[in-house]
């Protein structure tokens, strides 16, 4: 499994700008995401399925309680202590981008 642990990093998009922590964890051999954001979004919530490793990047489905009809696609890339992360979904112009995500734990 690849990624396993704490990420941190930042994002800056037209829907949200701010630091971001990604836990990855090994659910008894399949992978799970925990994600947080700043305080004012903790009512936010993530769900990703369909999990994919390649490589070294995970490829996914999510869905956001803040967009709940809406299906996410979410490519994660690491490099050692390093981690890029794209998101995108059909009704949004561009992706939301993690570029200078990196291991804190």
């Amino acid at each position: 499994m690849i990624g396993i642990g704490k990420w941190h990093g930042s994002v800056k998009s037209k829907i949200f700008t701010g630091e971001v922590d990604v836990e990855v964890i090994d659910n008894n051999g399949e992978y799970a995401f925990d994600i947080k954001l700043p305080d004012k979004f903790a009512g936010v919530k993530f769900e990703y399925y369909d999990i994919v490793e390649k490589g070294n990047t995970l490829t996914c489905k999510g869905k956001c309680s803040m967009l709940p009809k809406l299906t996410i696609n979410a490519e994660v890339t690491f490099d050692g202590d390093n981690m890029t992360a794209k998101l995108t979904t059909p009704l949004m112009p561009g992706a939301i981008k993690i570029n200078d995500g990196r291991r804190v734990g």
